[in-house]
């Protein structure tokens, strides 16, 4: 069979043409064939080469000729549909070349758009980079900054303390002057009375005899050698004591006699009580003053009260209108005006003083807040103003406030006053020493003399002034402050707020004054008969031979139980968790504390949680007293910064006063709180010896911790070998210390629990060893023996979280006392930063670049630690505020190698919501 081919010939390919249509095809595959036409005849057409087509398409199809008019249509329908579709196979060929081209155009964009992206990539990575090191260089800044503001701070807290001791030396040079001038007029004074005593008649009358006297000794001296030789071998052969030692008994008998005198002196009502200084001395001071008087007259100098007037942004709010009332004794008020004077310039504070001077009491013209009445015979210690001024200030429910009363003799006069349920009244601590620790606390009082008596005058207004009834003097002041009780309100005595007083300076004679107090005594009752129903009473003691010390201590437990007055309210025992310890409490327990020494913050060693608990107690409403066993002695300015100023401390006596103070406050205490085995071990046996006396106290027993377990882990990391059985001893040795006690506090829950395996009787070992177990108050001994109970008393602290953004803060913290360096706090701090602190800084310096430092705050007397100081490692002392150095902290370290109970700093770093690393 024969085809009809169309086949290109050179570039152009065939060219028909056919009623003047013109196709042309560019392809080499056949284009009609009778395949695809197959109604086509089958002609067979000649293959020609270019020439032969040429002649044929100039002929005019030439051997077409043979098809019919509808094939030649056909076949030119079809050419002609398939040169459209050529034509736009060519168009789209164009097009696609031309997308071709754009495409790569595009690849090529698109080849720059990723280098531009690579090149932006590393730009954005060298950023990163920069930014990386200027945050460290910020970080680095931030904390140079921070050490440098801590050196600031450091430098003005030192300028700021260099500026208050510039003070209170001006303030003590002051001070001293005004001492100087007293001592002037004390020595002034005494020579007059040697002088007068030297020209009496008695003196000359009595020569003879000193002349004889002074023969006496020196024939004596030249014969006692010979005498001694002589009378002490016979002495000795006939029993008789040695004089030196016949006299000393004699003495300590006279001493004790004239304590029970001095004791039973101030008991007696106040009507009834004697002047304390001989007339001669008062006359002395009184014609000393005269004398000053007059020479100040003859000069031309004057008191200026100016500045005592405070202007400008230091001066209070409020300022005081001081009253003095005089009686005659001109001399005796210059001196008082002198020492208001001196008080004024001397103050560290601006108080806007308003002087009265009145002769009946008389508050017309008083327009400041406070009222203050001063006797004219009476003298401001420096001080004083101060002290009465933050007091009342205190508290709202306080409306008078007065101090001790100290005697031109040195003496007190009193330190707050009783009102027995008879009317009568006792000045406590009449004749002792005004700075004996007894005294030195603040309290509530029945009432304070008016010889010093601050109080609010828009109250005493309020209250009708002093009743007129008691004119011209005694019981006013009290008759005052009984109505200010009866009120609602309280009575304050500040041991600050001290006055130097001549008493009864002002009176005529002292029998007038006793018979004076005597009248408005038998007044008082009548006006306050029901309020002196619950007011203690003075029970009469029979004073046999037999029970003279019985009845010494119970009238000494009276008096030191009427000297201060319950707040007025009833405590909440739900504060503190010290509800179940105190759960039979009265309404105001009077606790007793024993422990080591006073307990200041910085110390650490569990004195942290002792000052709390003795804080708690005094908020509660208790009376305190503590007592530090080991260390008695301290100094009150820091007393007064660590504890409340209502807790009384029993300084200078330690474990060998401890027996003679704890029956001496037999009847005062009504709760006895002894902490640390090694107190409880030395109260042991003073508790055996006088069991009965005990019975009414509740005897609770703080073990602050169980120091067998401290003293086992520092054997076993000494690689000493400590058996079982032994450790198993000294625990229950230890715990059984307790025996007998009404209660036991432990510092956790584990610590409890094993005080309540021993103490309950349910443990084997206590069974077995029933003999090496202190003895326990027995039935026999004075009552039915105690099962204590047994509760946790930890640690008080209130949550004050940083608010300072984490990834600000840098460094390691350790907060704490360090003492020597084989104590628990130091032992183990030198072994972090001998084993630990290296890997730390490997780590930190990778991560960071730079070195971590580490701050240890607190007292620190370890040699080891000394020596490993540098820079990245800072001892910083103590410090009053952690505040800044929890705030910066990153991390809080608590090494604990060997201890007992719960270290406070681990619960304060999580009050302070700072993240701990506990190591053991």
């Amino acid at each position: 069979m024969s085809s009809l081919i169309f086949t290109r010939t050179g570039t152009s390919g065939l060219v028909y043409r056919a009623t003047g249509i013109c196709f042309a095809h560019r392809k080499s595959a056949p284009i009609i064939s009778n395949e695809t036409i197959p109604w086509l005849p089958a002609w067979h057409w000649s293959r020609t080469d270019a020439r032969h087509a040429k002649q044929s398409t100039a002929s005019g199809w030439g051997g077409c000729q043979r098809l019919n008019s509808k094939q030649r249509f056909v076949v030119m329908s079809l050419m002609c549909s398939k040169q459209i579709q050529e034509s736009q196979l060519d168009e789209m060929s164009s097009k696609l070349q031309h997308a071709e081209s754009q495409l790569n155009e595009m690849s090529l964009k698109l080849q720059h758009a990723e280098s531009q992206l690579t090149s932006l990539s590393m730009q954005v990575q060298a950023l990163e980079s920069n930014i990386s090191e200027v945050q460290r260089h910020l970080s680095e800044q931030f904390v140079h900054s921070a050490s440098i503001e801590r050196d600031k701070l450091a430098l003005e807290s030192a300028l700021n303390q260099s500026q208050s001791e510039s003070k209170e030396l001006k303030k003590h040079q002051k001070l001293m002057h005004y001492e100087n001038q007293q001592l002037h007029r004390e020595v002034a004074s005494r020579e007059y009375t040697i002088h007068a005593l030297r020209n009496s008649i008695s003196w000359r009358a009595s020569a003879p005899i000193r002349w004889f006297g002074r023969l006496s000794r020196i024939v004596l001296k030249q014969a006692y050698p010979v005498l001694k030789g002589i009378l002490k071998p016979a002495a000795s052969a006939l029993g008789i004591p040695h004089p030196r030692l016949w006299l000393r008994q004699r003495f300590a008998r006279d001493r004790k006699l004239d304590d029970r005198k001095a004791q039973n002196g101030p008991l007696q009502p106040a009507a009834n009580t004697s002047p304390s200084l001989e007339p001669v001395s008062k006359a002395a001071i009184k014609a000393q003053a005269q004398a000053e008087l007059r020479h100040w007259l003859a000069g031309s100098d004057q008191l200026d009260f100016r500045p005592l007037k405070a202007t400008g942004s230091g001066a209070t709010s409020s300022g005081i209108s001081i009253v003095v009332v005089l009686f005659n004794q001109a001399g005796l008020t210059k001196r008082c005006l002198d020492s208001l004077l001196a008080h004024g310039q001397g103050s560290e504070i601006l108080i806007d003083l308003e002087l009265i001077i009145v002769d009946n009491a008389s508050d017309d013209g008083a327009s400041k807040d406070f009222l203050l009445f001063l006797n004219n015979d009476a003298e401001l210690l420096p001080g004083s103003l101060e002290a009465a001024l933050r007091r009342i200030r205190s508290d709202d429910k306080i409306q008078a406030v007065g101090g001790p009363v100290i005697l031109f003799d040195g003496c007190l006069q009193e330190a707050g006053n009783i009102i027995w349920n008879d009317a009568s009244c006792l000045g406590y601590g009449r004749g002792c020493a005004p700075d004996a620790d007894e005294f030195q606390h603040q309290r509530y009082v029945d009432y304070v003399s008016g010889a010093f008596l601050l109080t609010y005058r828009a109250r005493f207004l309020d209250m009708g002034s002093f009743n007129e009834r008691f004119a011209p003097a005694y019981y006013e002041e009290s008759d005052y402050c009984a109505r200010l009780w009866q009120s609602g309100f309280r009575v304050a005595y500040d041991p600050l707020a001290a006055i130097r007083h001549l008493e009864f300076a002002s009176s005529s004679s002292s029998d007038w004054a006793i018979a004076q107090q005597q009248k408005n005594q038998t007044l008082f009752q009548a006006l306050h008969a029901d309020w002196l129903t619950g007011q203690a009473k003075l029970r009469t003691q029979s004073r046999g031979n037999s029970g003279s010390i019985a009845s010494d201590v119970a009238l000494k437990g009276l008096i030191l139980r009427a000297r201060a007055r319950p707040p007025g309210v009833r405590v909440s025992w739900m504060k503190a968790g010290l509800r179940r310890v105190f759960e039979k409490a009265e309404s105001c327990p009077r606790v007793l504390v024993l422990d080591d020494r006073v307990p200041h913050a910085h110390l650490g060693s569990g004195f942290p949680r002792s000052r709390d608990v003795l804080k708690s107690l005094d908020a509660l409403g208790c009376h305190v007293c503590f007592y530090p066993v080991t260390m008695p002695h301290d100094d009150w300015s820091a007393i007064r910064e660590s504890l409340p100023p209502t807790v009384e401390v029993a300084l200078n006596r330690g474990v060998v006063g401890l027996e003679a103070f704890l029956l001496e406050r037999i009847d005062w205490f009504s709760h006895l709180l002894i902490s640390r085995p090694h107190n409880m071990a030395i109260f042991r046996p003073i508790w055996e010896k006088h069991r009965s006396l005990f019975n009414n106290a509740h005897i609770i027993y703080d073990a602050e911790a169980i120091f067998t377990f401290r003293d086992a882990s520092l054997a076993k990391l000494k690689g000493e070998i400590l058996g079982a059985d032994h450790v198993q001893s000294q625990l229950h040795k230890e715990l059984q210390l307790a025996s007998g006690v009404d209660c036991v506090t432990a510092v956790s829950e584990a610590e409890a629990n094993a005080f309540r395996t021993v103490l309950t009787g349910n443990d084997q070992h206590v069974k077995r060893n029933r003999s090496d177990a202190p003895d326990a108050p027995s039935a026999e001994a004075g009552g039915p023996l105690r099962k204590p109970s047994v509760q946790v008393l930890g640690h008080l602290i209130e949550p004050r979280p940083s608010l300072k953004p984490f990834h600000l803060r840098d460094g390691v913290l350790f907060v704490g006392a360090l003492y020597e360096d084989n104590t628990p706090n130091a032992e183990s701090l030198i072994w972090f930063i001998d084993s630990v602190l290296p890997l730390l800084q490997a780590k930190w310096k990778a991560h960071s670049g730079a070195e971590i430092t580490l701050d240890i705050v607190g007292l620190c007397k370890a040699p080891g630690l000394w020596a490993r100081r540098n820079a990245s490692i800072r001892l910083h002392g103590v410090v009053g505020d952690l505040s800044e150095f929890f705030n910066d902290a990153k991390i809080f370290i608590v090494p604990t190698r060997f201890a007992a109970g719960i270290p406070h700093k681990a619960h304060e770093a999580a009050a302070r919501g700072l993240p701990m690393v506990v190591m053991f």
